[in-house]
């Protein structure tokens, strides 16, 4: 089940690879779980309205224990939209580079010395 459901994906046919999650089906008691990962997939809905969201430590662990906030749909799809185009910061003003001793000696020469 598994190649095929990564076969599927990586071919791009996503109505195939959806029906792939219910290949494993083992322990029967499962199947809810499979059903509800497999409309996720095809539909992009949580099958429970809200969208989990967990803690992680400072390592990068979940912890399952409880999720720490719920978001709705329009929650989450508002987080992935960036509000408006950032403007860039400006660059703070360069102090002149400092010429070296042989580019003053050419500009002395030139006659283009200002100090």
């Amino acid at each position: 089940a598994k190649a095929s459901l990564t076969r599927h994906l990586n071919a791009g046919n996503r109505a195939a690879t959806a029906q792939g999650f219910m290949g494993w089906l083992r322990p029967a008691a499962i199947r809810t779980r499979r059903e509800a990962e497999r409309d996720l997939f095809r539909d992009g809905r949580y099958p429970t309205g809200t969208i989990p969201v967990w803690a992680v430590d400072r390592n990068g662990r979940v912890d399952f224990s409880r999720p720490i906030r719920r978001l709705t749909e329009t929650e989450a799809l508002a987080l992935l939209r960036p509000t408006s185009t950032p403007e860039p910061l400006p660059l703070p003003p360069q102090p002149p580079a400092t010429r070296s001793w042989w580019q003053r000696l050419m500009e002395l020469l030139k006659g283009k010395a200002t100090s």
